[in-house]
């Protein structure tokens, strides 16, 4: 989505773009090279993500290596938080802080019209071995002026579009944004580096976009990408009003992410009679005590309302929960993994906390760079598909091998139970196959850690 709002704010601009989506075509470097030799473009832009970085690194070099000439610019929260330090190593021209379209479409002007970038708000940059950083740019305040995302841009046809994992959705989902930001404080969110100010379209607007991708784009399955969303009951209850009235609302389905202490008994009962699939709700702890110091304001009580409400209405509940939390010990992490197995999910996911860079837990490691063989390490399942990382130090003090003993776990102790396999099989959640693939990894990994 963030590829396609880019496209979209660079062609209303006036300037000819054009994207490829690496992860999704799954290509070599090798083949971004040369797709970039093709195409001849007078400036490359990378997303950077933490957990993504050491690839990047990887494709810029060889980059460099075949096109030396042609300027790199490079944006997300990676690049937002350690811009300082990419630039002065040399892996990039430009770095665009913060929100991207008004920044990256400033910068291209100005280097299009030979101004250089001095004057591009949101923009740190290199010239020579000094790095300059200008002023940020303020939020983006009237998110509804953004272009549509240009998905036309984007080859659709990527297999790792066509479904939504986990929740069996299995055709093209477009993202939509109803809002940016959050107006909460999670110690170990990041967003707010890159996103800051929690801002909202108007459901009007939000409609009118789902209906022009469904009519243009044979789009039937949608997400929401925001933090949470409905972020109110009017909310809510408007968007339902509103997608009720299109004549293809019945054959909609479609998923959100909200917090548990955001759900009412007729906002979910109105969004599931327009199609609403499944909710993501992270509930994050099993432990009062860990929980209240997360900044969430959220409570065990709620969560278990919250599940509640949804399977009320027939909507699938997939949650989200992290160990090695600030103040988590063995017991606490058993704890949620015991809250997690009571509460009745459809899907469960158990993370190893990562301080991730941006976020107040990282800022509490004191760090102010990573090198690219750590950044492998900064995602929640390193240790589980075997990267051969160890993961970064966990924020609760534990050793990092007793918290990865406690995911797999969890894991074990709410997966491996019969009669969740069997309602997960005639909920059509995952096919025989899946069920298969998933339980050998699942074994391999989990049974050494029960004990």
């Amino acid at each position: 989505m963030a590829l396609a709002y880019l496209g979209a704010a660079l062609r209303q601009g006036g300037h000819a773009v054009t994207l490829r989506d690496q992860a999704a075509v799954t290509w070599s470097h090798a083949q971004v090279v040369e797709e970039v030799r093709r195409i001849g473009p007078e400036l490359v832009g990378i997303s950077a993500l933490t957990g993504a970085w050491s690839a990047t690194v990887e494709l810029i070099a060889a980059l460099r290596q075949a096109l030396p000439e042609v300027p790199i610019v490079l944006g997300n929260t990676h690049a937002t938080t350690f811009a300082e330090g990419i630039l002065a190593r040399g892996l990039a021209e430009y770095v665009v802080r913060g929100e991207g379209e008004h920044s990256l479409t400033a910068l291209v002007g100005a280097l299009s019209a030979g101004s250089g970038p001095a004057g591009v708000a949101g923009v740190s940059w290199r010239d020579g071995p000094r790095v300059h950083h200008n002023p940020d740019r303020a939020p983006i305040a009237d998110l509804d002026a953004l272009p549509w995302p240009a998905w036309d841009l984007l080859d659709l046809s990527a297999w790792r579009y066509q479904q939504i994992p986990m929740v069996n959705l299995r055709s093209i989902p477009v993202p939509l944004m109803a809002s940016r930001g959050c107006s909460h404080a999670c110690t170990f969110c990041s967003q707010d580096k890159a996103v800051r100010a929690f801002r909202q379209r108007t459901m009007a607007r939000v409609v009118d976009e789902l209906d022009h991708h469904v009519r243009h784009h044979g789009f039937r399955c949608f997400g929401f990408n925001d933090s949470y969303f409905p972020w109110s009951d009017e909310v809510g209850l408007e968007f339902a009003e509103r997608l009720g009235r299109l004549p293809w609302h019945r054959e909609a389905r479609w998923v959100t992410e909200t917090r548990v202490d955001q759900v009412t008994d007729p906002v979910v009962g109105a969004l599931a009679k327009v199609g609403l699939h499944a909710i993501f709700f992270g509930f994050e702890a099993g432990d009062p005590a860990v929980l209240a110091g997360l900044g969430k304001g959220t409570t065990l009580d709620q969560g278990r309302e919250a599940v509640r409400i949804a399977h009320r209405h027939g909507v699938l509940v997939i949650g989200f929960f992290m160990l090695g939390l600030p103040g988590d010990t063995q017991e606490s992490m058993t704890r949620t993994a015991c809250f997690a197995r009571d509460l009745g999910l459809d899907i469960a996911k158990f993370a190893v906390t990562v301080p991730y860079p941006g976020s107040p837990l990282f800022g509490a490691l004191g760090r102010d760079w990573l090198e690219p063989s750590e950044c492998d390490a900064f995602t929640s399942w390193a240790d589980w598909w075997g990267s051969g990382c160890a993961p970064p130090p966990s924020p609760s003090g534990l050793p990092a091998a007793q918290v990865t003993r406690a995911q797999r776990r969890a894991m074990l102790q709410f997966y491996a139970r019969p009669a969740f396999v069997v309602r997960a099989l005639r909920r059509g959640l995952f096919t025989p196959r899946e069920v298969l693939t998933g339980g050998r990894l699942l074994l391999s990994r989990a049974l050494g850690a029960a004990g």
